[in-house]
């Protein structure tokens, strides 16, 4: 036979620490202290609620953590759209530089299936730069448009400035951008003042250049100009 009094003693304490839990128990609460520390408990998690994750909590609690926040994004989101854009222009004149330099090889005479070109001084070398023999030279026929040697091979640097800039801009974009954004984005890790002030720096100091701001005296005689492609900036 079960005893009433151990019964009401296990019921009690059941009941205590219920409430020290701040659960619910569908009897009015007996234990002042467990009461009050139910309802801190209770004011406890309504206040974490509140915050979704460690970002929000930052973010809602540190005004300086928040302007810096505030600006990394919108620094990082103009240098995700400028980098994006300059990426295209660049692809762009690369195609125009590459079928300029294919209009200069057409245009110029053959040897052994390859374009010849004449320097001013007379030289004569074929598409590889390799220089042709004397006799051989003399008997080439040069079209009146035939490229200059100084003409394509300014126009085939400037095809390999391109590559190289459009692999820069590529590696700004997906691994110096790429990083800061995975990191940015991490609510449940959330970025530290350091490392935003550090990502500010290097979203500027880091951006490779832009071979399209140049005049277009700079530019290889193609029918590419300065104005034919946009030239984006980081610039706030």
């Amino acid at each position: 036979m079960v005893d009433p009094n151990d019964q009401k003693k296990r019921q009690d304490f059941e009941d205590q620490q219920n409430e020290l839990a701040g659960r619910e128990t569908g009897r009015m609460t007996r234990f002042g202290v467990g009461a009050a520390l139910a309802q801190e408990l209770k004011e406890k998690e309504r206040k974490e609620r509140a915050y979704r994750d460690a970002l929000d909590r930052l973010l809602a609690t540190d005004p300086e953590y928040r302007r810096l926040y505030e600006e990394l994004g919108g620094r990082l989101g103009k240098a995700e759209t400028a980098a994006d854009q300059t990426i295209d222009a660049i692809q762009d004149a690369l195609r125009a530089q590459q079928d300029a330099n294919q209009d200069m090889r057409d245009r110029a005479p053959r040897v052994d299936g390859k374009a010849i070109f004449r320097y001013a001084d007379g030289r004569v070398v074929d598409e590889d730069s390799n220089e042709i023999d004397a006799t051989i030279a003399a008997g080439i026929i040069w079209p009146e448009d035939a490229p200059s040697a100084e003409d394509y091979f300014a126009g085939v640097e400037r095809e390999n400035a391109l590559w190289t800039a459009l692999d820069e801009w590529q590696a700004y974009r997906d691994v110096t951008l790429g990083g800061i954004r995975d990191s940015y984005d991490d609510r449940d890790n959330p970025m530290t003042k350091d490392d935003m002030q550090k990502a500010l720096q290097d979203i500027a100091v880091t951006a490779p250049s832009n071979p399209l701001a140049q005049s277009s005296e700079h530019l290889a005689s193609a029918p590419l100009q300065a104005s034919a492609v946009a030239v984006p900036s980081l610039a706030d």
